[in-house]
């Protein structure tokens, strides 16, 4: 697509964010956050990928509902590989480790 159409993309992106309850973060305009009653939803934007990161599962299926009410989305499931960093989840899911060996084994 176009540049003009990566620009209209993000503003309806930014759009719908918003009007889900989402701020941006206050150092990086491609980061959304919310609180709400304690629990946290974090968006992270990068070109037409969004990797969302939550305490709360009600919350998060809300908010895939709304996205879905706005754009035809896919789910990917679990983040593991991401602009060439492998992420793994703890056995107990408590904890991500985020690592870069697969560069280095190529170094």
């Amino acid at each position: 697509g176009t540049r003009q159409a990566a620009h209209n993309w993000y503003k309806e992106l930014i759009a719908a964010l918003r009007a889900f309850g989402m701020q941006p973060a206050v150092d990086e305009e491609t980061v959304f956050c919310m609180t709400r009653k304690g629990r946290k939803l974090i968006v992270v934007m990068f070109v037409d990928d969004i990797i969302e990161i939550h305490d709360d599962d009600d919350l998060f299926k809300r908010f895939i509902k709304h996205l879905r009410s706005k754009f035809e989305i896919t789910d990917e499931g679990d983040l593991e590989w991401y602009l060439g960093v492998r992420y793994q989840r703890s056995a107990d899911g408590a904890t991500m480790t985020a690592t870069q060996a697969a560069y280095i084994d190529r170094l």
